[in-house]
């Protein structure tokens, strides 16, 4: 059957003036689907479909007549006229269906995205982004459809009532109601009408998997806009397939650089893109994919955006990380320059990746300034490290809720499929990978700042080896000769600086301590309140019998000096808190 329609979109494509290298076989894989094979070595093999073929914008107004449409919406629109054109008997449209028929069946019953996954396949990517953002991803196609059809008189809005109710109560609705209301059509190609969301969805994963640019025609097109290109999109991708692009006679041409022996499978290449964008946009993933990545997206504060992009900080779009095998064209119109508080209002997206170290180092910058005080440079010794830890932290987070084995569904209805199955598995090693690499990526870093800055970090361990008088005289007669237990570092380096200031007993290797308090006292006024202090004062000074020694005020002022001049490793087991001396 398929082959049978492979053979018919060919010979369809052919009378329309599509002309293919001689030597090449379409056929159908079990597992690959519908591939191009070599029977014969080929040079430089081509493929070219005349501009008649192509699937554009410009078919709308042919296929709706009385629609007047806005330029931003022509993509939604070109997803309503391919489905019209599957779905629909219409007389109206019937010249149309004729002339795309052969091309319209023997596109995919199914684009085995995770879109359209069942309940018990979705929950085998809990925890991971994909299985995270797959209602959100299938809300924003929802609303997609539901801004035209509800506001178009084109529909008789009666015949998807259901649906259109659907969409008012999505955020609350279970996924398996979801999935039984509207998925199930789309899966079985049953829509009540054509312009139902069951037969939108199909046409959205089509576009989602085989749209082209319209650019590689057209170069004064508006950059968003799409085209599919028939028996071009039949080829599989490669990302090491090097491929060209040019316009033919009007038309579209596809060729391979180079030779291609007999038995080889004659290859597409889509960009370097990434398993969660291939599992969620063309239903395969590849093993070992160098461009595989895990997304971190950040909340920032709005007023701070525009600051954050004037200190050099990359806040990254989608564009960052798209590749292309084509050239892109190029926009005159720059949101982040222009208006970064609107190109980062819901966030900015980080994609972590084992062979581009940039994100990660553009993450540790943005955390380093999202922990600076307000009269430090995020550069600075200190923010780095507090930025770190923060970042660290973050990933470590993710990684346990990645890591976190599936809560499987149990179901009578659904069975898992085990290709979907192995997918997903694939997909969770894949992130937890990556995870661990950027946090060894960060232990490393910050192995190699605290070697580059022994001389300007102060640890508890530091004033055990080189103030041994503190330990021996200084902490038994300030406590009265009583046994002392200190919760953790940070209240060590706090009673320490506190007595040596008291005793004037600093050690002249670290009188930049005693410089850099005083420094502090004289510039800031101590909160009325401070938790931390506060707790120090009642736990170790209070609780002592040392009252009279220190003051509640002198308590806050060396924990806020702490805050601003010291870091905790947070992440490590013994939560060291080490300071950390300015330059000058």
């Amino acid at each position: 059957m398929q082959l049978d329609k492979i053979q018919k979109v060919l010979e369809w494509g052919i009378s329309f003036g599509a002309t293919l290298s001689s030597g090449l076989r379409f056929e159908f894989d079990e597992f690959e689907g519908i591939r191009c094979i070599c029977t014969e070595d080929v040079d430089n093999p081509e493929v070219r479909i005349p501009r008649d073929l192509v699937i554009h914008k410009g078919l709308i107004k042919s296929i709706f007549p009385r629609l007047e449409f806005e330029e931003c919406d022509s993509n939604t629109w070109m997803k309503f006229m391919v489905a019209k054109l599957k779905f629909d008997s219409d007389e109206s449209t019937v010249g149309w269906r004729q002339k795309f028929g052969p091309y319209l069946e023997c596109l995919p019953a199914v684009v085995d995205s995770p879109l359209i996954w069942n309940p018990r396949e979705v929950s085998l990517l809990q925890g991971t982004n994909l299985g995270n953002s797959l209602r959100a991803k299938l809300l924003i196609i929802f609303k997609e459809w539901h801004d035209i059809v509800d506001k178009n008189d084109i529909f008789d809005n009666t015949m998807i009532a259901a649906e259109l109710a659907l969409y008012s109560v999505f955020q609350s609705t279970s996924y398996a109601d979801i999935y039984d209301a509207v998925l199930v059509d789309t899966i079985k190609q049953t829509p009540k009408v054509w312009y139902s969301f069951s037969a939108f969805l199909w046409s959205h994963l089509i576009f989602l998997s085989r749209a082209f640019p319209e650019y590689v025609l057209n170069s004064e097109c508006d950059r968003n806009s799409v085209i599919l290109l028939p028996i071009i999109d039949l080829l599989n991708h490669n990302y090491n397939s090097k491929v060209e692009w040019f316009s033919s006679d009007g038309g579209f041409g596809y060729r391979r650089l180079g030779a291609v022996d007999k038995g080889q499978q004659l290859y597409n290449n889509y960009g370097g893109k990434g398993n969660e964008e291939l599992l969620s946009g063309y239903g395969f993933l590849l093993n070992d994919n160098l461009f595989s990545s895990v997304a971190l997206k950040i909340k920032l504060p709005a007023d701070q955006i525009g600051n954050i992009l004037k200190e050099g900080i990359k806040l990254p779009t989608m564009d960052d990380y798209t590749t292309y095998a084509f050239e892109k064209k190029q926009s005159d119109y720059n949101p982040t320059v222009e208006h970064p508080e609107l190109a980062f209002r819901d966030g900015v997206t980080y994609l972590l990746n084992k062979t581009n170290e940039s994100p990660l180092n553009d993450m540790l910058s943005l955390f380093a300034y999202l922990n600076k005080s307000d009269n430090e440079r995020w550069d600075e010794l200190t923010p780095l490290f507090k930025g770190l830890h923060s970042l660290r932290l973050a990933l470590e987070h993710k990684l346990q809720a990645v890591n976190n084995k599936p809560v499987e569904i149990e179901s009578e209805s659904h069975e898992i499929n085990s290709t979907r199955k192995n997918y997903a598995t694939v997909y969770r090693a894949e992130q937890v990978s990556i995870l661990k690499y950027a946090l060894t990526q960060l232990k490393e870093r910050e192995k190699k700042w605290m070697s580059e800055n022994k001389s300007r970090l102060l640890t508890m361990k530091k004033i055990v080896k080189y103030d041994p008088s503190f330990i021996d005289e200084e902490l038994p007669l300030f406590f009265g000769n009583r046994d002392v237990i200190f919760p953790g570092s940070r209240q060590f380096l706090g009673l320490w600086i506190l007595i040596k200031r008291q005793n004037n007993s600093f050690p002249t290797k670290y009188k930049w301590v005693q410089e850099s308090y005083s420094d502090y006292k004289a510039m800031q006024t101590p909160s009325a309140f401070d938790e931390e202090a506060d707790l120090f004062n009642t736990d170790l000074i209070v609780q002592n019998q040392a009252p009279d020694k220190i003051t509640i005020e002198e308590a806050r002022n060396v924990y806020q000096f702490l805050s601003l001049n010291a870091f905790t490793r947070t992440a490590s087991t013994d939560q060291e808190t080490i300071l950390v001396k300015r330059r000058s």
